[in-house]
């Protein structure tokens, strides 16, 4: 129960749940001096578009795929896009 209140089910991507605690963790993280991230910032036009012609199913492709590959460039499973709209990458 608990992966499905912080991921799609159908694609696995982490949801707005999942970033929001991602963020109050770094956030603790910063206030302590212990933090080191990075916030990619991606703007995709037609998305809508995209998902009226190719339909749902054509986003879940691009959801996880975005995901895997922010995960291959930054060489970290805790790399992550979040539901189309929000990107961290935490670093070490």
């Amino acid at each position: 129960m608990k992966k499905q209140a912080y991921q799609d089910e159908l694609t696995g991507v982490k949801n707005v749940t999942a970033y929001d605690m991602k963020v109050r963790g770094l956030n603790r993280r910063i206030v302590q001096g212990k933090a080191a991230f990075a916030v990619v910032m991606v703007d995709l036009n037609q998305l809508k578009e995209v998902n009226d012609r190719f339909g749902h199913e054509s986003m879940a492709v691009y959801d996880k795929t975005c995901d895997v590959t922010y995960q291959a460039v930054f060489n970290r499973a805790d790399a992550r896009m979040y539901e189309k709209k929000q990107h961290l990458a935490p670093r070490t």
